[in-house]
């Protein structure tokens, strides 16, 4: 996650999180021998994760209905297909940095999470486990219209994912970066998140994105350290407000179509000195481009309307959130903006 920035980072996200579902799709898409096929009963008794909490009143359905079931073979053959295809991606990923900035020997280093001297800030963090929060869950919803049980799915879902941030984090080994063990914790968290979340219905109701902000960052007091900006993104965790509204059986009309988020951003820890930095925690209200999707018809059950609901859930468009940021390095508030004010007087 060190090596990427600016949108071509919104595009490798965009395309990790989404290939998995659209890979499978293309396979049904080509394939006749499906529709003839019966759910057969009981696949999910398999094996249990026991990940599971009591139900919430007005829970959500499932992120799949359960598809047709393939033959053992074909099912197989995908889920290797889809599951290479990750890992290929993750180790062709990780290459760019030694590419970038030479390999080394195999080597370790310590960020020290959150704090104000760390790399970026710790929004590296923060994109680890959105990141990794969305692949699994969207590799939990290719795996299942393959036909594999919820558990199954689950299962195959985080062990992936994690296996993709491992050989990141070697890759980054490899380099002037250094294998982070926080980085490989925040991606075990991510993917276990979504597993959770997606077992227990709660996808209506929290979900995490990622969000370009599109406004320039002044470089003060220049400086040029190696690895990522930062300053142009912001991470949210999102309260969705249908879903909360569901279970609690209210009509809240028009507020369906808005989160209620926190976010976390930082700013300067590439490009300028330490006094002007900025590590930003904040509470935003924003529009749920997802829920205004299904509000006028878009399905995630076609071949084009479920790429729309990823990119829709995963991605937090600019200028559709508003609220205020807590800068931790100089305590002090800011806004309402949408995550972009770059203050730069220490």
């Amino acid at each position: 996650m060190k090596r990427v920035s600016g949108f071509s980072w919104l595009a490798a996200c965009a395309l990790a999180i989404a290939a998995p579902v659209a890979a499978d799709q293309a396979f049904r898409l080509f394939s006749e021998s499906e529709e003839a096929s019966s759910v057969s009963g009981g696949a999910d008794e398999r094996f249990e994760l026991g990940l599971s909490f009591p139900a919430l009143a007005g829970s959500a359905l499932p992120i799949v209905t359960p598809p047709p079931p393939l033959p053992p073979k074909k099912q197989k053959t995908r889920m290797i297909l889809v599951s290479a295809g990750v890992l290929a991606g993750s180790a062709v990923s990780t290459l760019t940095g030694g590419w970038e900035h030479g390999f080394q020997r195999l080597h370790f280093t310590q960020e020290h999470w959150f704090g104000r001297t760390t790399y970026a800030g710790g929004a590296d963090k923060v994109s680890h486990l959105v990141f990794y929060d969305g692949l699994s869950r969207e590799l939990a919803v290719a795996y299942r219209r393959m036909g594999y049980s919820e558990n199954e799915s689950y299962a195959l879902a985080f062990g992936v994912s994690v296996a993709g941030g491992l050989i990141v984090e070697i890759g980054d080994g490899l380099t002037v970066f250094g294998f982070s063990y926080e980085d490989f914790l925040t991606d075990i968290v991510g993917a276990g998140a979504a597993v959770l979340i997606s077992k227990n219905g709660l996808d209506d109701l929290i979900g995490f994105r990622f969000g370009p902000i599109t406004s320039p960052v002044p470089r003060v007091h220049a400086v040029d350290n190696v690895g990522k900006d930062y300053s142009k993104e912001i991470y949210t965790a999102d309260l969705k407000l249908a879903g909360a509204a569901q279970r609690l059986h209210w009509r809240i009309g028009p507020a369906r179509f808005l989160y209620l988020s926190a976010t976390y951003g930082s700013k300067g820890y590439k490009f300028s000195a330490p006094e002007f930095r900025q590590r930003d925690i904040g509470v935003e209200i924003g529009l749920n481009v997802a829920e205004v999707l299904t509000a006028v018809g878009v399905r995630d059950t076609t071949w084009w309307g479920r790429p729309l609901m990823i990119l829709a859930n995963f991605i937090r468009l600019p200028y559709t959130s508003i609220g205020y940021r807590y800068d931790l390095n100089h305590s002090r508030w800011h806004g309402p903006d949408n995550g972009e004010k770059y203050v730069t007087g220490p």
